[in-house]
């Protein structure tokens, strides 16, 4: 499938004398998985939020699905098929799987509503789009984050939606969570439906993508930041496009003779392993996951 499922161009927003977005553009295609990339203020945000409808751009233009929209609500971009999957899962607890997936939108006869129907089609939408058997009278409560993420994403394709947007989805995975919600990812790609995956740092996400997941862009000081290869590797001194100046690097520190574990890492590109900076995080990989075959 061709075409552009999100077009959005030259869109600028200010607060008072902060420029949140200079003439960004969001381009991504039907069918494919476009990842969002960039750190608090980058404006990764403010341009969701003007998809949303929730914001509305000082200039620019949008276009969903072959459409040009003039002004954007929530409700009026969820007509046009674009669903947001929250990083807050929203869900009430005591709901079973099947009152999730149909909350607002209830099958009726009627007055009155058809349980039994919206159990065996929510079953069904799970079956078809994730190869799953989850019962629809299983209670939200009782269901692991990953099947919870399911649930929130089911309920937007049984509103026929057309493109995806996560904010944040694997931050509470466990890897194998992970792996699991990106094949789903892919599965929905192959029907055609455009996934937008945003995320501050990707890097734990590296190696669940495959080669034909790489479509990503960053966002710096609200702008689009250039494109890079996503099959290379980065290396751990080259994090200037991700925070939009240098940063310095912790020193490995030197070891006692003797002292047990694995020497300091030397030049070149790293070997693809995690290290750790202060308070736990990354010490400056960056960008997109490396694609792999």
């Amino acid at each position: 499938m061709s075409g552009l499922a999100i077009d959005m161009t030259g869109i600028s927003k200010a607060f008072g004398p902060v420029k949140a977005l200079v003439d960004a553009d969001l381009r991504v295609a039907r069918g494919t998985i476009h990842g969002l990339v960039g750190q608090n203020g980058a404006g990764k945000s403010t341009i969701i939020k003007v998809l949303a409808g929730i914001l509305k751009p000082d200039s620019g233009r949008i276009t969903i699905n072959g459409t040009r929209v003039e002004s954007l609500t929530p409700a009026s971009v969820e007509r046009l098929g674009v669903h947001f999957i929250h990083q807050e899962r929203l869900l009430v607890p005591t709901a079973t799987v099947a009152e999730a997936v149909f909350l607002n939108y209830e099958l009726r006869f009627g007055p009155f509503l058809r349980p039994g129907a919206m159990k065996r089609r929510a079953e069904e939408l799970i079956r078809t789009h994730f190869g799953l058997e989850l019962p629809g009278d299983t209670l939200v409560r009782d269901l692991t984050t990953a099947q919870q993420k399911i649930v929130q994403i089911t309920r937007a394709l049984a509103q026929e939606a057309q493109v995806l947007v996560l904010d944040e989805p694997t931050a509470a995975l466990v890897k194998r969570e992970v792996d699991s919600l990106f094949a789903v990812l892919r599965n929905l790609r192959a029907q055609g439906i455009a996934v937008i995956f945003i995320s501050h740092y990707m890097q734990g996400d590296r190696g669940s993508l495959r080669r034909g997941d790489r479509d990503a862009q960053r966002h710096r000081r609200g702008r689009r930041a250039p494109r890079r290869d996503l099959d290379r590797r980065d290396r751990l001194d080259d994090d200037r496009p991700r925070r939009g100046r240098d940063v310095p690097l912790p020193q490995p520190r030197a070891r006692r003779a003797g002292a047990a574990g694995r020497g300091p890492v030397s030049g070149g590109p790293f070997p693809q392993r995690e290290l750790r900076g202060p308070r736990g995080r990354g010490a400056g990989h960056h960008g997109p996951p490396s694609a792999r075959a």
